[in-house]
């Protein structure tokens, strides 16, 4: 499990994408997160033994399902310190829309505030 949730770290961490639109094993590129996990378990035997092949047949933690709760709680604990950050600041959110060609909305939330020293930070919150 430790192992999943830094693949989600990191890719969180350098704005990545998990992964494209099919992550076939029989493909040689599986996307970001099952690449990375790869990479690690490659490179970390205690990794290797519990991960893959060697992983319980339903308890591989590498499906979509996965990658987006690992996603999830990680976005709620970074709006919780933002919140925590934020106290009673005055604050501003910036709401933006985009329709793509096959007309999906999109809409972005951004969160502006100045921090105790007059600092302005900018916080993505979602799409």
């Amino acid at each position: 499990m430790n192992a999943s949730i830094e693949c989600a770290y990191f890719l969180l961490h350098q704005g990545l994408p998990f992964h494209g639109h099919d992550e076939c094993e029989c493909l040689s590129n599986q996307g970001n997160y099952l690449e990375l996990l790869h990479f690690l378990s490659k490179n970390n035997e205690a990794i290797k033994r519990v991960t893959f092949s060697k992983a319980p047949i339903h308890n591989k933690l590498t499906s979509p399902d996965i990658q987006k709760d690992i996603t999830q709680a990680a976005v709620e604990e970074i709006t919780n310190v933002i919140i925590k950050d934020l106290g009673d600041l005055l604050f501003s959110i910036l709401i933006d829309e985009l329709r793509d060609i096959s007309i999906k909305e999109q809409m972005a939330v951004v969160l502006w505030y100045a921090d105790n020293n007059g600092h302005i930070i900018e916080c993505f919150l979602g799409i």
